[in-house]
């Protein structure tokens, strides 16, 4: 199930202002966005769709970045005293 929940603030007087939403898919929280609610139901789709784009893009790096550290470890110089080996 995919869902997006409105998660606050519900004590705000203004019906139609800011909101905190989250994008659920089944029991994950997979991220979460601001909404206006005024600017309507396309706009919290279209907001929800690029938030959920740009954790999956924000994974993929960590991920890559994890991937590069294995793969290439830092080298660290060692410096030697005395004559240059030939």
């Amino acid at each position: 199930m995919i869902a997006i929940v409105n998660v606050g603030p519900h004590d705000d007087p203004d019906k139609l202002g800011v909101r905190t939403y989250e994008v659920r898919i089944n029991a994950n929280v997979v991220c979460t966005f601001k909404h206006r609610r005024a600017d309507g139901l396309g706009m919290c789709l279209l907001k929800a769709s690029k938030a959920v784009e740009r954790q999956k893009w924000e994974q993929a790096s960590r991920i890559l970045d994890i991937a590069n550290v294995t793969a290439h470890p830092r080298r660290t110089l060692v410096r030697r005293s005395g004559a240059a080996d030939c």
